[in-house]
């Protein structure tokens, strides 16, 4: 028998990568190519921070966690338990993302 398995994922983007990108460019000072200069550019990569609060992000990684092991679980009480505690989660998630849309604004002001 084939069991449905559940689609976890995270919610939030926990790495952010910023990538800058510089061109080529040539430079020709005189007549004569003794004077050439070729740059074929750089590229950077940069880790940026996530905009949100420790506390929502240890909440996503901890539903992550809770729906990946409902897969592993025969026992159906078990994994009621655990459907449980992810609504849960899930719900003071969205408190807390709310929560932290609120501060920002806040703080704009």
């Amino acid at each position: 028998m084939f069991r449905k398995r559940t689609k976890c994922k995270l919610f939030f983007d926990h790495k952010k990568l910023k990538l800058d990108v510089k061109g080529l460019t040539a430079t020709i000072e005189s007549n004569h190519l003794s004077n050439f200069n070729l740059q074929l550019g750089e590229l950077k990569i940069t880790p940026t921070a996530t905009e949100i609060s420790d506390e929502l992000m240890r909440l996503d990684l901890l539903q992550c966690t809770l729906c990946q092991s409902i897969d592993k679980l025969s026992d159906s009480s078990k994994k009621d338990e655990l459907l449980e505690k992810i609504v849960t989660v899930k719900i003071e998630m969205l408190q807390k993302a709310l929560d932290f849309k609120k501060k920002r604004i806040k703080k704009v002001k």
